[in-house]
């Protein structure tokens, strides 16, 4: 049973200080320049611990400020949590932590350098309707209504307890119950590549209801985190090769999200995803298309990983790893991400913005494009024509380009290409056309340096008579342009390639073009045509079945009425009706059997939705049943633009 801290002496009564000054919100700064140094959204709202060691609230509705705390410069925030109303932070390289209740004069800071703890407060969480105070050597726990500082000891069962002591904890509330993970080191691990850990640890994981019995979930051998040596009672493992004592160690652990559903992970190529609700603790491996190098500025929405990596933010599917790249056109660092299943809130250091297919901005401060190496063969026509003379100039023998300077290299590649001297004018009088996606064959102008895009992340150019291929990068005054369409056209202007079958799927345009697919393809919503409605007795069958799902909680890689993901709830209705999809939403895209749409959305069509990953059935009047706000329930097609549209339901 979780104990009652009032019932217990505590380490010590919070020693309350009152010396920051709330600010009027009307001087407070907005979201999109707020000075911060650490972001979490917390239900509808973003909390941001600012550089000067205050606090800002903002409403993701209204992006409106709703608290702001001036700093007094002892350091950035370092991290950020909620509790009820009240948010609590901590300052970088304090021992003290901060809150404040909405409608006080000033917050409170409470001081835990006498409670045992040694050197600063890393990190912040909840557990139990307590703060949760994380330093190298263990955490304390504050009880906001008594102001007592307790140990785990005096909140933890004996066993968890002596745990808790011994590595690394993190924890997630939420609606009265939660998770409580205790991560320890295992063993060394036998011949680590470069860069992978060095040690294996033990993830041990609890679930709880408030002041409910703890129900141990299992252990994981893991190797997420790299370990080092802190202060604390020694480690006791039970290894291979029987009990052993093993130095405290303590590690970043960023990497490492944990939710009321379970935990995502990041490792050196892949994400491991750990759903609690499952009573056999399976994890799910996820190889990534991008890999994540234990990166430690991570957020996760239902079926995503977001995090940094070399600069760029990467989104991953954690359905089937693939993986976005949004490269900034600015030299502002990612400082803080929060994911919601729309997009993500990203923090840098000129403020926070916002990356959706909704927000029309994105494309001013990133460029995404999709990572693997599949991304590196061009479609046919126009781009398969520029590959085939990129490739002939690097054969030896093959036809050489102009190499002496990257303009050269760009503008012989084009013109052998086939792009018109015209047309190929544009890299110098044109400020480039609005891309938010790259493709093959686009061309990244950087003042007088000029690259073309390879794919999976490369630009091939030329200096001093070489060719290179290097990591993709951009600039705030980076222009892109593109000569080659999807389907082998070239744009107006350039004489006409002939267009030739890309195949036979590919996403298209939902109830209007898409730009940035290089295509006016569309499929039109038409609430007016007789095939909007059920005209099947396979319709009919398929929205009986489809509703009873109606209320399931979203899980990650669940099928069932226990829990779903968006594919297990789409393969689960169609196999009801006597159809095997494929299991993940990017496969079903894909299925080599049914027909791919291209003009009008009939009922029971399947919308497989690139960006996000994610897939719904068609019900109607604009209307869809997918997994939506956390469980499965009624949404639209407007509120995305680009699809895969399959059809399974015939005569």
């Amino acid at each position: 049973m979780a104990v009652k801290p009032s019932a217990l002496p505590s380490v010590g009564t919070a020693k309350a200080t009152q010396s920051l000054a709330v600010e009027d919100p009307s001087a407070a700064p907005e979201l999109a320049t707020v000075q911060g140094s650490v972001m979490k959204l917390q239900g509808a709202t973003l909390e941001v611990g600012l550089q000067d060691g205050g606090l800002a609230l903002f409403d993701v509705g209204t992006k409106q400020n709703t608290m702001f705390v001036r700093g007094e410069g002892l350091g950035p925030a370092k991290d950020v949590t909620m509790l009820g109303n009240h948010p609590w932070w901590i300052v970088d390289g304090s021992q003290f932590v901060s809150t404040c209740a909405p409608g006080l004069s000033r917050p409170t800071d409470i001081d835990l350098s006498g409670s045992g703890l040694v050197g600063p407060i890393r990190r912040l969480s909840v557990w139990q309707e307590m703060i949760v105070a994380h330093a190298d050597n263990g955490i304390r726990f504050i009880d906001p209504e008594s102001g007592q500082i307790l140990t785990p000891e005096q909140v933890l069962p004996a066993d968890i307890a002596s745990l808790a002591n011994q590595g690394v904890v993190t924890t997630s509330w939420k609606d009265g119950s939660g998770l409580f993970v205790v991560i320890r080191r295992y063993a060394p691990r036998t011949n680590p590549k470069p860069g992978e850990a060095k040690e294996l640890g033990m993830l041990t994981a609890w679930s709880a209801p408030w002041r409910g019995d703890y129900k141990l979930l299992g252990s994981y051998t893991c190797d997420i985190v790299d370990f080092k040596d802190a202060p604390g009672p020694d480690v006791q493992v039970n290894g291979p090769s029987g009990p052993s004592t093993l130095p405290h160690g303590t590690g970043p652990i960023g990497n490492i999200q944990v939710s009321a559903d379970g935990i995502v992970a990041l490792n050196s190529d892949e994400a491991l995803t750990i759903p609690f609700y499952k009573n056999d603790w399976v994890t799910q491996r996820v190889s990534t298309a991008m890999p994540p190098h234990y990166a430690q500025e991570t957020a996760v929405s239902d079926s995503d990983m977001w995090w940094v990596n070399d600069g760029k933010l990467v989104r991953a599917s954690l359905e089937d790893g693939s993986s976005e790249v949004y490269v900034p056109r600015t030299r502002d660092r990612v400082l803080g991400i929060a994911a919601d299943e729309d997009g993500a809130w990203v923090l840098n250091s000129s403020g926070v913005t916002r990356i959706s297919e909704e927000d029309d901005s994105t494309s001013k401060l990133f460029v995404k494009y999709q990572a693997g190496a599949d991304t590196t063969k061009p479609a046919y026509g126009g781009q398969q024509r520029l590959a085939w003379v990129l490739q002939a100039a690097e054969r030896p023998g093959g036809k050489k380009l102009a190499a002496d300077s990257a303009f050269d290299f760009v503008q012989d590649a084009l013109k052998t290409a086939g792009v018109p001297a015209k047309r190929r004018q544009a890299l110098t009088n044109t400020p480039g056309d609005e891309i938010t996606d790259l493709q093959y064959g686009d061309v990244i102008v950087k003042g007088k340096n000029e690259a073309i895009y390879v794919g999976n992340g490369q630009e091939m150019t030329a200096q001093n008579g070489g060719v290179q291929t290097l990591p993709v990068s951009l600039d705030q005054g980076a222009s892109i342009h593109r000569f080659f369409l999807v389907g082998g056209r070239v744009p107006f202007g350039s004489h006409s390639l002939p267009i030739v079958d890309i195949g036979p799927v590919f996403p298209i345009g939902v109830n209007r073009p898409d730009p940035g697919l290089g295509t006016d393809l569309f499929v039109k919503v038409d609430a007016n045509s007789p095939y909007d409605h059920p005209f099947l007795q396979s319709h009919y069958e398929l929205l009986q079945i489809a509703e009873r799902w109606i209320g399931t909680p979203y899980r990650w890689g669940g099928s069932s009425m226990d829990g779903t993901d968006c594919s297990g709830f789409v393969t689960s209705v169609y196999k009801e009706l006597g159809i095997k999809l494929p299991r993940f939403s990017q496969d079903i895209a894909r299925a080599p059997f049914g027909e791919v749409v291209f003009d009008e959305l009939h009922f029971g069509d399947v919308l497989v939705y690139p960006d996000p990953k994610h897939c719904a059935i068609y019900i109607g009047d604009g209307r869809t049943i997918e997994t939506t706000k956390g469980a499965v329930g009624y949404s639209n097609v407007y509120k995305r633009h680009r699809a895969y549209i399959r059809r399974f339901l015939f005569n």
